[in-house]
């Protein structure tokens, strides 16, 4: 009877530990952080003969950055490093112009996430 008791106990026991491991598991403390920088190209074209003007865009920081009373057809900037999570946005006020963003991870070629007539945007997600 004492050893069917001891082999009870025992049982309990390793159970018990086996238990309380996954009681203390946090699957989010497995997670690496994403070190990854990400480079963000803006380009805003105009067909010729057009121009536009007033070009506002989002830097670093995530401050817009605004350059009034320029007209041009084209116009481009790269900014970065950025993490993941930044929301790249540009737009011109005056003019008809294809507005385009463009991401770079860690290096890699140049990648088309937006564009669109006069504005774009693109929080940075992969």
């Amino acid at each position: 009877m004492k050893k069917g008791i001891r082999i009870i106990i025992s049982l309990l026991i390793v159970s018990l530990i086996m238990f309380s491991c996954d009681l203390f598991y946090d699957p989010q403390h497995d997670v690496t952080p994403d070190n990854s920088n990400y480079y963000v190209r803006y380009t805003i074209k105009a067909t010729y003969p057009y121009l536009f003007s007033d070009v506002t865009y989002r830097d670093v920081y995530g401050t817009e950055i605004a350059l009034k009373n320029y007209r041009t057809r084209s116009w481009s900037v790269t900014i970065g490093p950025v993490k993941k999570g930044f929301n790249a946005y540009v737009k011109n006020e005056s003019g008809s112009a294809t507005n385009q963003i463009e991401i770079s991870k860690n290096g890699e070629p140049f990648t088309l996430k937006a564009n669109g007539t006069n504005s774009a945007s693109y929080t940075i997600d992969f």
